[in-house]
């Protein structure tokens, strides 16, 4: 399939706040490994922000417009080869554990969502 038959699907977040744009671009990522690519359209900065960095983070190819100020459209080209051994959620596991070390233990189940 050529760059040019690639199927597009838009994830339309305009109007939508972090972590909502985020949540839903994780909810298609089912879509790059079928060859598609995915276009998410957001007017909030700090969205805007938290997508690319996922996507740097998995090593994914991706690019930004913003065709009317205030509103971007990145664009996911394709997922990153699978045989580089990166982390699938590009995440260290044990990172969020260091955070709360010198906190007493309340038994309740931890979020890594700070609000």
């Amino acid at each position: 399939m050529s760059q040019q038959e690639k199927i597009k699907v838009t994830v339309d977040c305009l109007g939508d706040i972090c972590p909502l744009p985020l949540m839903k671009f994780k909810e298609m990522k089912k879509a790059l490994e079928q060859g598609r690519e995915i276009m998410l359209v957001t007017d909030h900065s700090c969205a805007a922000e938290n997508v690319m960095d996922y996507c740097r983070s998995l090593h994914y190819i991706f690019s930004v417009e913003e065709p009317i100020s205030g509103v971007w459209e990145i664009t996911v080209h394709q997922t990153p080869d699978q045989s580089a051994g990166t982390n699938q959620e590009g995440e260290d596991p044990e990172e969020f554990d260091d955070e709360f070390e010198d906190r007493p233990s309340t038994g309740a189940k931890r979020s890594i969502w700070h609000w």
